[in-house]
């Protein structure tokens, strides 16, 4: 009733019986000139159709609704996108000349089966609805060249979809696919696919003859493979493979690789070696975790970050050694990040050669040091070392060692075990003597001593016919050995800053620098008058002071016990006794800190640093 209300009053222009005049033409309209405002009656009953099963559209006559375009008084274009249409009449399959369909961005969950009529439709846009299924008549729309139906539920296409011969693009991507008909190969005109954001697992079979494709998109899926005859597909331009499970690429793909204007590989399970063509870019990210790219005891890592540098350009490396270092972490209580925790360190084929543990904090080592077996240079200065692990000196090919600024009490005895050692570096105000075994290190080149309480040098170091430099500059050195210039005549020697008097100027010394030279009865004193020992140092409560005496009358002697800013602690009375005597401080009132004991005989003095640890 309503629509011979409507058109009641519109026949009265020079129309055919099978058309109605209107007067006033909509903008949203395109018509032809010749049309001469008659539009094919059925048409218009039809889109009258659509708004009568739509309450969005409640209000609108047939001509108001959507985008239209009128061709020889028939509909060939409606576009009603965002319309908020949930049914689509069966009644549009009388819509027969439309050529182009958009019913996007509508809660729209079913298409008719009718519209497998509409045998002029070239492009049918059904994208961002709520679909969950494409009826199997599309596969009648003869014509149709280009179909989007991305953003919906769909979880399969009909078997009949592969008989659209002349589809040449199609958009399905946000959808819960999981494979495609076994027809699929038969859209050999597909020039465009985007199938992102599915759940793909598998290409049909006979995806490979659809050559034609210069647009490949699958981005997030799940597929394990791609087609092995990519050298076919000399027309395409984008392909985008990343964030699927791929665990091989064709090397088939550098035949067309110069036509390709985009590639992602990145985000697979893709193995090396990759075809020489791909760029580190193309293949981006892998997950390489069953990738066997390395022989047993290796860990293949794909990136390393910047303090990391390999020599040999392997990115396989040696997983006992990268054990050790998480045991310097864990060993430190350090916050750093598996698997290379922020040092700077140098590996060769695998195998750590160069690690550098500067300014990290350090109170020690571990014993598992000691596994680093081709380790050359172990850089641990500026931490708070006080006592070196006897597992260094276990590192038979260690070349260099620096152990600067470290707070160090004593170096291991054993540290003439490091045969290979080419160079060492310390410095401690803390150190007071240098082991014998020292002197037994004959590959040294170059030995830094400096800042040191020590008063002499391993004798063995003169026999040293490998020596470039030898730097003790700093320390209380008081005597040199008399073979000193034993020492090969290019080797570089410089003893400033220490407290030798010119007897010890010899003519091998090439830097002598400022003495505080100790000479008559001082220096008889002073070589008598010390603190042998300090045990334990760090001390929890009690530490025990081994002090040598000289055999002096009308003398004084006392020990003090000094804060690190200088102010006395404490002053213990030393009995007027010649030889060694062993005294004790009971500390459990002060808090953990560094403290000074001071040996004080009228105007000589000794001092020594102290370790408080509660």
């Amino acid at each position: 009733m309503i629509l011979i209300v409507f058109f009641s009053f519109i026949f009265t222009q020079d129309c055919s019986w099978w058309q109605t005049y209107v007067e006033n033409i909509p903008e949203n309209i395109n018509i032809e000139e010749n049309d001469d405002n008659c539009f094919g009656t059925d048409d218009l009953e039809n889109i009258q159709q659509i708004i009568n099963s739509n309450e969005s559209l409640e209000g609108f006559s047939p001509l108001e609704v959507g985008s239209q375009t009128w061709e020889n008084h028939r509909i060939i274009y409606l576009n009603l996108y965002g319309s908020g249409l949930d049914t689509i009449p069966e009644t549009i399959s009388e819509m027969t000349e439309l050529e182009y369909l958009s019913l996007s961005a509508n809660p729209l969950r079913f298409i008719p089966e009718t519209i497998n009529e509409l045998d002029r439709l070239e492009r049918f846009y059904i994208h961002t609805c709520q679909l969950q299924e494409i009826p199997e008549s599309i596969g009648d729309l003869s014509n149709l060249r280009s179909i989007w139906i991305y953003n919906n539920q769909i979880t399969s296409l009909p078997e009949s979809f592969g008989n659209l011969e002349e589809l040449e693009i199609l958009k399905i991507g946000n959808n819960n696919l999981e494979s495609f008909p076994n027809s699929f190969g038969n859209l050999q005109n597909l020039e465009e696919l985007d199938a992102i954001n599915n759940n793909l697992e598998l290409l049909s079979e006979n995806f490979d003859n659809l050559i034609n494709l210069n647009y490949i998109n699958l981005f997030n899926n799940n597929l394990g493979e791609f087609i092995n005859n990519i050298s076919d597909f000399e027309s395409l331009e984008v392909l985008n493979l990343g964030n699927n499970s791929l665990d091989s690429i064709s090397n088939e793909i550098c035949s067309i690789y110069t036509n390709l204007n985009y590639l992602s590989l990145e985000n697979n399970n893709l193995c090396p070696p990759y075809p020489d063509c791909l760029s580190e870019i193309d293949i981006g990210s892998q997950n390489l975790d069953s990738c066997n790219l390395c022989d047993e005891g290796y860990l293949f890592i794909d990136s390393t970050p910047e303090n990391v540098h390999i020599l040999n350009e392997s990115n396989c490396f040696f997983e006992s050694d990268l054990e050790v270092l998480s045991n310097v972490v864990q060993f430190n209580n350090l916050q750093t990040v598996f698997p290379f925790f922020g040092f700077n360190q140098i590996w060769n084929s695998g195998r750590l050669i160069s690690l550098n543990l500067s300014y990290n904090f350090l109170t020690g080592v571990p014993n598992e040091i000691q596994n680093l077996e081709f380790l050359k240079n172990l850089d641990l200065s500026n931490n708070q070392i006080f006592f070196l692990n006897d597992a260094v000196t276990n590192v038979q090919n260690l070349e260099e060692l620096n152990l600067t600024n470290n707070p160090l009490i004593e170096l291991p005895s054993s540290i003439g075990n490091l045969i290979n050692l080419e160079k060492i570096s310390i410095s401690s105000a803390n150190l007071d003597s240098i082991p014998e075994s020292f002197g037994e290190l004959d590959s040294l080149n170059f030995i830094f001593i400096n800042s040191t309480e020590i008063r002499t040098i391993p004798s063995g170091i003169v026999t040293n016919q490998n020596l470039i430099e030898l730097n003790l500059v700093g320390n209380e050195i008081e005597s040199l050995p008399e073979d000193l210039c034993d020492l090969p005549v290019s080797t570089f020697i410089d003893v400033s800053n220490n407290n030798l008097c010119n007897d010890f100027f010899y003519e091998c010394i090439d830097s002598w620098g400022i003495q505080n030279c100790l000479f008559n009865d001082e220096e008889i004193i002073s070589d008598n008058y010390r603190i042998n020992k300090i045990y334990p140092n760090p001390f929890n409560s009690n530490v025990n002071f081994e002090i040598s005496i000289p055999s002096l009358h009308n003398r004084s002697y006392k020990l003090e016990i000094l804060s690190l800013n200088g102010v006395l602690i404490q002053e213990i009375e030393i009995p007027n006794k010649a030889g060694t005597q062993l005294i004790s401080w009971q500390a459990k009132k002060y808090s953990s800190g560094i403290y000074f004991a001071k040996l004080d005989l009228e105007n000589i003095s000794k001092s020594k640093k102290l370790i408080l640890i509660r």
